[in-house]
């Protein structure tokens, strides 16, 4: 089962990829990608956050420590020392993706939008009602998207490194 999770998470953690690239060429997906990614977030935490006792307990053995800490650099090198280097790397970009996205959703939402009859509307913060071009309205739509995206791309991310150990992929040193 845990195999299943961990090829659910890494499939979804490539398509965060390309649903954040796609807003850049004008392409917004559908709201209901956007939950199911969301679900599938929660989905590939499931088996993490049940055995989160034993991972630790696990790493402490392995390290011969007693921390007991979720927080420990023990930790994060015994979670992640079957997950190969190019993906640690590919996380790694992926949390500067998460903290562009969100940093630049908080200084450029200007509120929420609909469509009616046609027509683009911007409701403001003090519940005030403006006409948006159709190209406003994508630009805000697309900010949305990868903010959404860069939540994907961290939770995923994090979730594939944990459970790559399940994938079947054999780290190798050699080059």
């Amino acid at each position: 089962m845990k195999r299943i999770i961990f090829y659910l998470a890494f499939l979804g953690w490539v398509s965060s990829y390309f649903i954040y690239l796609s807003t850049y060429a004008g392409i917004i997906i559908n709201t209901y990608w956007i939950w199911i990614l969301h679900l599938l977030v929660i989905v590939a935490w499931i088996p993490i956050i049940i055995n989160v006792k034993e991972i630790v307990k696990s790493a402490d053995a392995h390290f011969n420590t007693k921390s007991g800490s979720l927080i420990s650099f023990s930790l994060f090198k015994y979670l992640f020392q079957s997950t190969p280097t190019w993906f640690i790397a590919l996380s790694v970009i992926g949390i500067f993706i998460t903290i562009e996205s969100f940093i630049t959703l908080a200084f450029n939402y200007r509120g929420p939008m609909q469509i009616l009859n046609g027509e683009y509307f911007l409701y403001g913060m003090n519940n005030s009602k403006t006409v948006i071009t159709e190209g406003e309205f994508n630009r805000q739509q697309a900010f949305i998207v990868r903010g959404h995206a860069g939540h994907w791309l961290l939770f995923l991310g994090l979730a594939v490194s944990i459970l790559f150990k399940y994938s079947g992929y054999i780290k190798s040193d050699k080059v």
